[in-house]
């Protein structure tokens, strides 16, 4: 199979035409930018770092249900409406790592808005599925 739409209840769904991850080529796993929204769809309290904690739990989940875990992730884009949040994201994701000898790539990038106001968070991820 060329693509694998992934799909699951356990985190919001797309706000627009386009899937929550995709399978590709059965190797790799794109999963579309993440926020800190609950599975109903609301942001979560807690500011940055409550919001920065749930598209990490959102990411896992996903990774999951691909049949993967952080292990396989190889980039993180990172996009923060302050990058001075930063090293609050850098310890979040520290927790999600930390049982790993090699960390993804990661590239950060301060962006105006994201798509609702009160949202100061995006992360999309790529990771290599085992074969």
């Amino acid at each position: 199979m060329l693509k694998e739409i992934i799909k699951t209840d356990k985190v919001s769904k797309p706000v627009g035409p386009y899937s929550v991850a995709v399978k590709a080529a059965g190797t790799f796993l794109f999963i579309s930018g993440t926020v800190g929204f609950d599975p109903d769809g609301n942001v979560v309290a807690g500011g940055f770092g409550g919001q920065c904690r749930q598209a990490y739990e959102n990411i896992k989940i996903v990774l999951e249900e691909a049949g993967a875990t952080f292990k396989n992730v190889v980039r993180f884009t990172n996009y923060l409406i302050d990058a001075n949040d930063y090293p609050v994201m850098a310890e979040i994701r520290k927790e999600y790592l930390e049982d790993l000898d090699e960390v993804p790539a990661s590239t950060l990038i301060e962006v105006k808005g994201l798509l609702y106001p009160d949202l100061l968070v995006e992360i999309d991820t790529i990771a290599i599925l085992e074969s």
